[in-house]
């Protein structure tokens, strides 16, 4: 199942999915069988994107080796089990509950388990929105892995 709807702000004006985007917010969600849930938002003019979902194992590669992104990505392991591995080689056990902070423009890697168990909530941040929450210390950038309920 796919949906757009989008806004364009200059008009001031719901599009409908056929129409030319430009100059406006889209809201798009897409399921896929069980397993994936992506909601997005982006804004065309500006570039930026909100993305924020669930995915399970039949719809992610079961690692992600020395991965850079321009965004701010969290993952939240719902279920599962793996390894994540910081930009200095430091290895940390993925399970649930563990909430990751990917960030920005530094390497790191995921190695999720082949079990077929793997289900995490994700949400990714455009760059400047992270900077913004960082410098105001709603983001702890100096710790890539958290542990809510457990002090963080």
């Amino acid at each position: 199942m796919h949906s757009t709807i989008a806004f364009d702000f200059t008009k001031r004006q719901i599009l409908k999915a056929n129409n030319k985007f430009s100059n406006c917010i889209i809201y798009n969600t897409t399921r896929q069988g069980n397993n994936m849930l992506k909601t997005a938002i982006y804004n065309t003019a500006s570039g930026d994107i909100l993305r924020a979902g669930y995915i399970g194992s039949a719809h992610r590669p079961m690692s992600k080796i020395d991965d850079v992104s321009d965004f701010f990505r969290l993952l939240y392991v719902i279920d599962g089990s793996g390894v994540f591995i910081d930009d200095y080689g430091n290895e940390a056990e993925l399970s649930p509950g563990v909430l990751v902070q990917r960030l920005p423009g530094r390497r790191h890697s995921v190695i999720r388990e082949p079990d077929g168990r793997w289900l995490e909530f994700f949400l990714l941040l455009p760059r400047a929105l992270y900077a913004g929450l960082a410098t105001d210390g709603f983001i702890q950038s100096e710790r890539w892995i958290l542990q809510p309920g457990k002090g963080d």
